[in-house]
């Protein structure tokens, strides 16, 4: 069957963002998220946020770094200001991160894992797993005029909605602004950073360093060569581990909030600077090698699912996480062997893959 003759990517986005944020990382198992409730407000939220991020990057002409911006400015509308865990202190999920990291009303550690996990795993993951199932719509729009509209109306109904009635619980008016003013900032940034982003200018310092080190070392000038596929799977692979061991590591040596946070960010910068060298700054990789990157990270909760399912003390019905992962893991390779063996060079006017070109 061919796909694209049934269903369109706006249609697969709407529904894969929210089956990748929630249920695969089993936050809401198949039990929840087929239940009455979720099953239209998860669409609603994730779904149409991605499409709006999406339309966004394609119509703004921008790449990468725009992107994640986009997707870290969802992340705060949908944790600050529909759910409003960055400020509860006894939101159901957050634990031991309520009072650990929390000040001025604000749960800061856990505002910044979740902004950076909805940037990557639920926004921009399911848009470049969909582009990459579209390859011939790369470079069109996905939603017309009257989509967005839709869209932007869907999303904002269920901001208010899930804001009024998901708790009860009410930050104080200067949060609500300040989350608000974040992610206005957040948006403009998107709009206003160059594309393509200007990377080697930035980690001039780094690659000068190399250069050096190889001329001391008498070795020859480094060949650039088609990225390592295994060093980009298992970068995708270190990103989810080191999202839950670097707090876990330093909170049980005794550190303080604030150092928990700079070390999380230290090794986000770290991971960040080899995926672009490895990458040679996004201008060596292809498609592929963007879905194996997705695909390590995606890998430690398909290998959590059955954990989660038979390992017990959850307060939910996990019950068919299983055959979520295994589910996954067929649609990975599926997408994997479907870009084909015969790979071209991706083009940096097409990284991500969602941005149109210049």
């Amino acid at each position: 069957m061919d796909l694209k003759k049934h269903v369109t990517p706006a249609l697969v986005l709407l529904f894969l963002s929210p089956m990748i944020g929630e249920m695969l990382s089993s936050s809401s198992p198949p039990a929840e998220f087929f239940g009455p409730f979720a099953l239209w407000a998860f669409p609603m939220m994730y779904g149409c946020g991605a499409l709006l991020v999406r339309e966004a990057v394609f119509r703004w002409k921008k790449g990468w770094v725009s992107l994640l911006l986009l997707g870290a400015a969802y992340g705060i509308a949908e944790e600050a200001l529909a759910c409003k865990s960055f400020f509860d202190p006894n939101w159901a999920d957050i634990g031991v991160l309520g009072s650990y990291g929390r000040w001025a009303g604000v749960n800061w550690l856990w505002s910044f894992e979740l902004t950076v996990y909805h940037a990557a795993i639920s926004i921009a993951t399911p848009i470049l797993l969909t582009t990459f199932l579209f390859p011939e719509k790369r470079d069109q729009p996905w939603l017309t005029a009257k989509g967005l509209k839709y869209a932007a109306g869907f999303f904002i109904f269920i901001e208010v909605f899930c804001f009024a009635l998901i708790t009860f619980y009410r930050p104080q008016v200067h949060l609500i602004l300040l989350a608000m003013g974040a992610i206005a900032l957040l948006v403009y940034a998107a709009y206003k950073v160059p594309h393509p982003f200007p990377w080697e200018r930035l980690f001039a310092p780094l690659t000068v360093l190399e250069t050096k080190v190889r001329s001391f070392m008498k070795k020859g000038a480094k060949t650039i060569t088609e990225p390592s596929k295994r060093k980009l799977f298992f970068s995708g692979v270190a990103f989810m581990f080191g999202f839950y061991l670097v707090p876990a590591m330093t909170m049980a040596a005794g550190a303080s909030a604030p150092v928990t946070g700079l070390a999380l960010l230290l090794f986000f910068t770290l991971l960040g600077t080899r995926i672009a060298l490895v990458s040679n700054f996004g201008r060596n990789w292809t498609e592929r090698h963007q879905t194996l990157l997705l695909a390590g990270g995606l890998t430690f909760f398909i290998m959590f699912c059955p954990v989660w399912e038979f390992s017990g003390g959850r307060t939910d019905n996990p019950m068919g996480l299983t055959a979520v992962g295994i589910s996954f893991t067929i649609f990975l390779v599926w997408i994997y062997r479907r870009l084909g063996r015969n790979e071209t060079v991706a083009r940096q006017a097409a990284v991500p893959a969602c941005a149109a070109p210049n």
